[in-house]
């Protein structure tokens, strides 16, 4: 799918008039873009001063990484079904029942995938005071710029999120999906604002 196309022409497909991949996708690979500088700025640290703590650190990273390309995917065939249900045939009363059925089940999917970057991304933020404690300070603009990935991927999720909820009739899933993302998203803005404000002194320069 997606995930296993070269980065150059998973680009040429995000820029072609087709639907798919979107920005789900493109969400969820940046997010990816995210781990993969955490874990490139843990090794950096790992190779001069080996330790057991920053080398599960690296392993966590990478596995959240590869999550979300596997999500990146899993969120164009979320789409893809959506599509298929549409073109269901809506001739006879029974026929458009299975249609609106077809249609709940994959807005709910194109629901959950997005909501499923957003955790990877959660669980993801809870090493990050670690790894800005462990991180060369020669590579603290690299850490910098991963929180900058993450929020962005957390935006491009959650308005995908919201979008697709819009539609879902399920009031309890609706209601469960925005209430688990309001709490999500209040404790991932203050964790990422804290972290790129500390960086970001660091990062400045002084004044005479």
């Amino acid at each position: 799918m997606f995930s296993d196309l070269p980065l150059k022409e998973f680009i040429e497909e995000l820029s072609s008039s087709n639907p798919t991949p979107g920005g789900g996708a493109a969400s969820a690979i940046v997010g990816a873009f995210g781990f993969a500088l955490v874990s490139m700025v843990l090794s950096i640290r790992q190779k001069k001063n080996p330790d057991a703590e920053t080398e599960l650190l690296i392993k966590d990273a990478k596995e959240k990484l590869n999550l979300l390309i596997e999500l990146s995917s899993k969120d164009a065939n979320a789409f893809d079904h959506f599509m298929e249900a549409l073109e269901l045939p809506k001739e006879s009363e029974e026929q458009k029942e299975i249609r609106k059925r077809k249609i709940q089940e994959a807005l709910k999917e194109s629901t959950i995938v997005p909501f499923e970057v957003i955790n990877v991304l959660y669980e993801g933020s809870k090493m990050l005071n670690k790894v800005k404690e462990l991180c060369p300070k020669s590579a603290i603009s690299d850490l910098y710029t991963a929180i900058g990935f993450f929020e962005a991927s957390f935006e491009g999720a959650k308005s995908n999120v919201l979008i697709n909820l819009q539609s879902v009739k399920d009031e309890k899933f609706v209601l469960d999906i925005n209430s688990k993302l309001s709490v999500i998203e209040s404790e991932l803005k203050s964790r990422f604002y804290t972290l790129k404000d500390e960086i970001y002194s660091t990062l400045k320069i002084k004044e005479a």
